[in-house]
């Protein structure tokens, strides 16, 4: 190979200065040096001895050195950007009152101690009526829902259904708070959410997401943080009714450990824990986003059984891609009828919805 490349060269000298290839640009290696650029520097480099065997290895080396810390770095860039974000929202929580006010004559404090009666203030106990009517919803410069209208009345069952992309998802959160109509009203015993300050909407309404946030501490606490005044025989009770009764034994009782960001629980298991943080709550109205996906059909027909007794005369709005849920529920939507999937004028998706959109 060494004479080969002394040859191309003394062939090269040869001829005028204007006709000599560029023997460093890429477009004038010769194709049967298909190599990378790197095996070509290399090569050329201990050829011409300009560096040695151990000055080349231990280039490669500082070089990946040099690729590890720049990764490292980009990645912690991007930790930061979440953290400012995710301190942003909790400022946001933290700046709220820490009781409830009433909303549309329910009281929305925190739960009262009533001896050995029920904890939760008896004017909690009573669901809203929830009116959506001609509800549009949009998300990300797209225009999700349009029109979207059903009642939903204290102590019924409303599921949702439709396609994934329907707005089901989108739905709910702009019933909770976290999304805002962009036509149509929203009311909870005749007062527009939009009224309402969040503190009372907050007090007055619980989401269940489907991929509920993974929490750390023992069970008793992670599931009392909707309801921190309840008793350890209301905490086992919930528990036992939604088919947790097994993890609590498991664990060693209420005291257990669920492990960092909920390592030792499945993805079943989170979601029925979340859902019994919920009902301690005894919200007026109990929103569940596909709160059941993760179970298999044994387990979801018992929650869905102990969940009608649980949630008595609380009203309940659900979405779900199951039939369990869907033959379970007082009133059946269609979100397909309403969905929409035009841009807004004007507006540019965001990463999301290019994607594929919101469920």
């Amino acid at each position: 190979r060494r004479s080969e490349i002394t040859r191309d060269r003394s062939e090269q000298a040869r001829l005028p200065r204007a006709d000599r290839p560029d023997e460093h640009h890429p477009l004038s290696w010769s194709r049967d040096e298909g190599r990378t650029l790197h095996d070509r520097a290399s090569a050329s480099f201990h050829i011409d001895g300009d560096v040695s065997v151990g000055q080349l290895v231990a280039f490669t080396g500082w070089m990946g050195l040099l690729a590890s810390a720049t990764a490292l770095l980009t990645a912690r860039l991007a930790l930061r950007g979440t953290a400012l974000a995710a301190a942003q929202r909790l400022s946001i929580v933290l700046a709220l009152p820490p009781h409830p006010a009433s909303i549309a004559g329910v009281e929305c404090s925190p739960p009262t101690t009533n001896g050995d009666r029920d904890r939760v203030a008896p004017s909690a106990l009573s669901g809203t009526e929830l009116v959506v009517d001609s509800v549009g919803v949009e998300r990300g410069g797209h225009s999700i829902v349009e029109g979207a209208s059903f009642v939903a009345r204290p102590g019924e069952w409303v599921v949702l259904v439709g396609a994934i992309g329907s707005g089901k998802s989108s739905l709910l959160r702009t019933i909770s708070g976290d999304l805002r109509t962009t036509a149509g009203t929203i009311s909870l015993d005749g007062t527009d959410v939009s009224d309402l300050e969040w503190p009372a909407r907050a007090g007055a309404v619980a989401l269940v997401p489907q991929h509920p946030a993974p929490l750390t501490g023992t069970i008793g606490d992670v599931v009392r943080r909707g309801a921190p005044e309840a008793t350890d025989a209301e905490v086992r009770g919930v528990l036992d009714s939604l088919a947790l009764g097994g993890l609590v034994d498991d664990l060693g009782g209420l005291d257990g450990r669920i492990g960092e960001r909920g390592r030792t629980v499945s993805g079943g298991q989170r979601q029925r824990l979340a859902l019994a943080s919920a009902i301690l709550r005894r919200p007026p109205l109990l929103l569940l986003d596909d709160a059941t996906s993760a179970l298999d059909e044994d387990v979801e027909a018992a929650v869905l059984t102990s969940l009608r007794s649980l949630t008595a005369g609380i009203t309940i709005v659900l979405t779900t891609h199951r039939d369990a849920p869907a033959a379970a529920a007082d009133t059946v939507v269609d979100m397909t009828r309403f969905a929409v999937a035009r841009p807004v004028a004007g507006a540019v998706a965001s990463a999301d919805e290019a994607e594929g959109g919101p469920s």
